[in-house]
């Protein structure tokens, strides 16, 4: 029997279950997929991200059907006071958001994504220079490791755009209750999605990220590679459906799976290594402990949706960042540029189109994702949260007071 006909049956009997809502999880749209209200929400959000102007005159043409010269363009962004330059935040103001900043998740990032964070996250204006002597003086440890650190890469190679996406999980911080998963698009570099659930081992939950994914994007990737694990049978069978192509899909080590993996290793680098030893802490001195199934649904039920938070915010800094030359065949630059833009580097797209009836009729191989694991403690903190005067956690110190909250209303502490 062909690997199709293998996929095909193991669809057909996927369908047989019951239907289920399709998660909802997904990354902020880009600005080249956005509908903006005004002309000044649109130019703003191109150059938060950085756009140069020949590059947002392409997007606008491409994306908005707004043809302008680069003096018409310079025109309106001065008329809603949009510089790169001016106003300078005052470099008092700035230090003190690094400072916050090093006290977080991303205690480990160079001064490049500190500064892009300082862009988005705080709308401030200052010169990268700038940033890196702040970074220097206040963590001089970090810019030193930073700085000695050496990489051999090996060579990769991609046709274009949505010609191969990667998708892994990241296990790191399982122990502690939080599976993360995500998919990296190999041609661009650019993050496609990256999510936290309690689980990353339900076949349903991650086909739902990758169904996500695709009706955003409009379409499927030319090839999708995954390891051999159980949790990828569904995403591989939707995958070979989609696309009529039995070798569309291919289960991969990880040695083969290199894009996602690299991505990874820069992941733990930067922010993950931050959060296993903030949880970690908490298991050593007695605050939390993940075997006991209460408390580690309790954590998750608090701090949840603040990793969500930042995986997103890592996944837009990622794709708005600029990528050095290198000796593979891809590209250096911006990786949603080098996505969105790809005619700029004679390459074209692979994506195949999808229409939304063939998405719906896959979604009931697909679950929500899982906030707790065990879904009646969660009721029951529902239930509690809406009589306790229950305010959302907005960082990691908000969601370790209302953990230790739930923790003295149910006499566990």
């Amino acid at each position: 029997m062909s690997v199709l006909k293998r996929t095909q049956i193991m669809f057909l009997i996927l369908t047989i279950a019951t239907s289920l809502p399709l998660s909802n999880a997904t990354l902020p749209k880009p600005p080249q997929m956005q509908q903006f209200e005004t002309e000044e929400d649109m130019l703003r959000a191109y150059m938060i991200e950085g756009y140069t102007y020949e590059k947002m005159l392409l997007c606008l043409s491409l994306y908005h059907s707004i043809t302008w010269s680069v003096r018409k363009l310079k025109q309106r962004l001065k008329s809603f006071n949009l510089y790169r330059r001016k106003h300078m935040t005052p470099l008092p103001i700035v230090e003190d958001k690094i400072k916050e900043e090093l006290t977080g998740p991303n205690s480990n990032v160079g001064y490049r994504e500190m500064w892009r964070t300082l862009q988005r996250k705080y709308k401030l204006v200052v010169a990268r220079n700038k940033v890196m002597e702040i970074l220097r003086r206040l963590d001089p440890h970090g810019s030193e490791k930073r700085r000695t650190r050496r990489l051999q890469r090996r060579i990769y190679i991609s046709d274009g755009p949505n010609f191969t996406w990667h998708m892994d999980g990241f296990d790191k911080l399982k122990p502690y209750g939080f599976a993360i998963h995500g998919a990296v698009d190999g041609f661009s570099r650019r993050v496609m999605w990256l999510e936290v659930c309690a689980t990353n081992n339900d076949p349903a939950v991650i086909a739902g990220y990758y169904l996500n994914c695709i009706e955003q994007m409009e379409g499927i990737p030319k090839n999708l590679r995954t390891d051999p694990g159980t949790e990828n049978s569904t995403t591989a069978a939707i995958q070979t459906v989609f696309s009529v192509n039995e070798l569309s899909h291919r289960f991969v080590t990880s040695v083969r799976n290199q894009r996602i993996e690299a991505w990874w290793s820069y992941f733990k680098r930067n922010k993950a290594q931050w959060m296993m030893d903030y949880f970690s802490d908490l298991y050593s001195v007695g605050i939390y402990n993940p075997d006991n199934r209460f408390q580690k649904s309790c954590f998750q039920f608090c701090f949840m949706n603040i990793l969500q938070k930042e995986l997103e915010s890592t996944a837009l800094a990622w794709n708005s960042h600029r990528i050095r030359p290198n000796t593979g065949s891809c590209p250096a630059g911006i990786p949603n540029e080098i996505y969105f833009l790809h005619d700029l580097y004679s390459k074209s797209d692979f994506k195949q189109p999808i229409n939304q009836d063939q998405i719906n009729n896959m979604r009931v191989n697909t679950k929500p994702k899982k906030l707790c694991d065990d879904n009646d403690v969660e009721e029951y903190l529902e239930y509690v949260k809406s009589f306790a005067d229950w305010d959302e956690p907005s960082d990691f110190d908000s969601a370790l007071k209302q953990y230790l909250r739930l923790m003295r209303l149910s006499g566990e502490n």
